[in-house]
């Protein structure tokens, strides 16, 4: 039977579902026909504008944490992010799996083996959430010391130990945005995630403000402020997922692992997740020898906050593009048309 929201929209049973057509609704772009150009262009715009948003909040985490002139808690504020990308980037990897393997299935129209990838990656998500968790409380201390400790000791030691422990506490917020934000992208819906992440940073920015002017929390407020914003975005995203009219709309009760599934899915993701996670690990020894060049490890960790934030900001084209092109070639691969699928991806290459 048909259910209908206090919206008034009507949701498809599984059912219709698993016989309905690929078609474009509000929440969802068949990426399959039509000009290509403007189809990624149409699609990439609200993943750039939410990745700004992104930067943006980040940026303001180290501007709030530079005005108290403790040059140490700047530095570790703006140093973590080759730490936590180890975890977040390898789980990155999987997402962009599931994500693949969702929009093939959604170009094809297999809308019954759609719900099932998407309550799969649900059912390994919850799981990670717990493993990252215990993995970053616990590694802390010695990531800290290989970046901070190994060229005679620091005093960003300290804050940084302090703002991870808090992150690494509420990773598991980012995870169920990031896997629940590719999930929506896989079916063309870019304009959700980057409602949420519009929300998320409005939300960091009054926390940093409030945690660290007012509350005079230092590290610490930075740090809550973050967690509570990634809170944010996981909440909108997972509320999005269960009342969407779509194949992808998440039902508690059906979250389990197929491992036929989740097999397919880390065969997808495992190649992304090495070699994000390896590239991330290997920045966090390029940071020590940042750290100890000439003995002066905070004036050396603050420059770097002040690079890499330059360094996100030029480097967000390229990553949208390469999250739009992965949802239209994956649609396209789906119907089998590798012709169309190719002819993107060029396209993208060249607008990029």
């Amino acid at each position: 039977m048909e259910k209908v929201t206090h919206e008034g929209r009507i949701l498809l049973s599984t059912a219709q579902l698993k016989k309905a057509p690929i078609q474009n609704s509000r929440h969802t772009m068949d990426m399959t026909k039509g000009a290509i150009l403007p189809l990624i262009i149409r699609f990439a715009i609200p993943l750039l504008l939410g990745n700004l948003f992104q930067q943006l909040y980040n940026m303001v985490d180290a501007w709030v944490i530079g005005q108290t002139g403790i040059d140490a808690a700047y530095a570790a504020v703006g140093n973590v992010g080759p730490v936590t990308n180890i975890l977040i980037g390898f789980f990155s990897g999987f997402a962009t799996g599931a994500g693949v393997l969702i929009s093939q299935n959604f170009g094809k129209g297999d809308h019954d083996k759609v719900s099932r990838s998407v309550h799969t990656a649900t059912a390994m998500t919850l799981v990670l959430c717990v493993v990252f968790t215990l993995l970053g409380v616990l590694l802390t201390p010695w990531i800290c010391h290989v970046i901070f400790e190994k060229n005679g000791g620091s005093d960003v030691t300290p804050h940084a130990i302090e703002y991870l422990t808090i992150y690494f506490a509420g990773i598991s917020f980012l995870l169920i945005y990031n896997m629940g934000s590719g999930i929506l992208r896989a079916v063309g819906d870019s304009r959700h995630p980057f409602y949420y992440l519009v929300f998320a940073a409005i939300t960091n920015i009054i926390g940093d403000l409030l945690f660290v002017f007012v509350f005079d929390m230092g590290v610490r407020g930075v740090a809550i402020a973050t967690v509570i914003a990634q809170g944010v975005s996981a909440f909108f995203t997972v509320r999005q997922l269960l009342i969407i009219d779509s194949s992808v709309r998440l039902e508690p009760k059906k979250i389990r692992m197929e491992l036929p599934i989740l097999k397919e899915i880390i065969q997808l993701g495992l190649p992304a997740a090495i070699q994000v996670g390896l590239t991330s690990f290997a920045n966090v020894f390029v940071q020590s020898y940042i750290a100890g060049a000439d003995g002066n490890q905070t004036f050396n960790l603050s420059g770097f906050t002040t690079y890499s934030k330059v360094d996100q900001i030029i480097f967000l084209p390229l990553t949208t593009f390469g999250l739009a092109i992965t949802t239209f070639v994956g649609q396209n691969v789906g119907i089998g048309d590798y012709k169309r699928a190719k002819r993107g991806t060029l396209l993208t290459l060249a607008l990029t």
